[in-house]
């Protein structure tokens, strides 16, 4: 069995003129039920992993950027664990 990744994945954001650091969860660690509850909806599946993988407070913070960051965002969270999800 592969060892788990325990290091969180840091993300900076310009939020209003600051630096914000999104800390999210190891990617690698994401639940398979929750990846297998969307297998038929892969953009649910994404705004799942996201509330699964922030605090709430960094998830108040990621509300407020364009929606244009958000798949940068996903596939850097993902390459920084070594894992894919499939096609």
């Amino acid at each position: 069995m592969a060892a788990k990744n325990a290091t969180p994945y840091v993300h900076k954001v310009e939020i209003d003129g600051e630096t914000v650091e999104l800390t999210f969860k190891p990617f690698d660690q994401i639940p398979t039920g929750l990846v297998r509850k969307n297998r038929k909806d892969p953009e649910a599946a994404a705004w799942d992993m996201i509330e699964w993988g922030l605090s709430e407070d960094d998830l108040a913070a990621f509300d407020k950027l364009p929606i244009v960051d958000v798949e940068d965002i996903l596939d850097a969270w993902q390459e920084s664990s070594k894992v894919t999800l499939g096609e």
